[in-house]
């Protein structure tokens, strides 16, 4: 069982790597103190366990960085199983609305370390005999204004053909994402090229450089003579999207395979 520990306190980390020393199969592969550096250990491969802090003090915007990092985990094709360690009980509701393993508390027992590590063996033995399938759902993460001007984040779970298309924020490192029932998802935090890959074989394809959109809900394709450039209009929606010339004839050939 190969391990990563995140959390920001070292000596939290330092506590847990001891623990875990006892048991032969648990190997902690690495401990870091930020949900950035756990990512691009996760994104390499080979952990098969993540266990994660939700608090991050060291972190900007850190109170849920935690959280943060379990939706992008849970995006994964075959995600490591994330247990939430965490010194706030407070957190223990919420948490399992992200779709962790377990939960261990700090400080924790013995029999409580003992218990999450024996149902672990038994999910990742079975992982063993059985393929790895895509996920059908997305989890997205998005702000929505509050009445007095804060932010509120709204976690949205969607079948990838609810789509319609997806579309970079100008000026922000956040995603538009918009449904066939007409609601937009604003300010989603992730990349467009990580969506790309994991919807392609839904049908959604790379339209422009800022944008994936898809193609059964494209409804044509107009051209501007003027400057011999390219829209896609869509069925239930009235925004067009710009058609970049690097993506033309891969659309083109999409269309016509309707």
């Amino acid at each position: 069982m190969r391990v990563l520990l995140v959390d920001d306190i070292f000596e939290a980390r330092d506590d847990l790597k001891y623990s875990l020393a006892h048991y032969p199969d648990v190997v902690v592969v690495a401990d870091v103190d930020t949900t950035d550096a756990a990512w691009g250990l996760i994104e390499q491969g080979g952990i098969d366990v993540v266990f994660l802090d939700i608090r991050f003090d060291n972190m900007p915007d850190g109170d849920r960085a935690g959280f943060d990092l379990a939706v992008s985990i849970n995006q994964l094709h075959t995600p490591p199983l994330v247990v939430f360690f965490t010194a706030f009980p407070e957190f223990a509701l919420e948490a399992f609305r992200f779709f962790p393993f377990s939960f261990l508390p700090r400080p924790y027992s013995g029999q409580q370390l003992e218990e999450v590590l024996s149902k672990l063996r038994l999910v990742l033995a079975n992982r063993l005999h059985t393929p790895p399938a895509r996920k059908s759902v997305l989890v997205f993460q998005h702000k929505i204004k509050n009445q007095d001007g804060s932010n509120i984040l709204c976690t949205e779970f969607v079948m990838p053909h609810d789509i319609v298309f997806i579309k970079k924020n100008p000026l922000e490192a956040t995603l538009k994402v918009r449904l066939s029932n007409g609601k937009t998802l604003n300010g989603v935090v992730m990349t467009l090229a990580f969506l790309e890959t994991q919807l392609h074989e839904h049908g959604l394809i790379r339209v422009h450089n800022s944008s994936i959109a898809a193609i059964r809900h494209i409804s044509g394709l107009k051209k501007f003579t003027h400057n011999d450039t390219y829209k896609v209009s869509f069925k239930t929606d009235p925004e067009e999207l710009s058609v970049g010339p690097a993506y033309l004839s891969a659309l083109l050939a999409a269309l016509s395979a309707q």
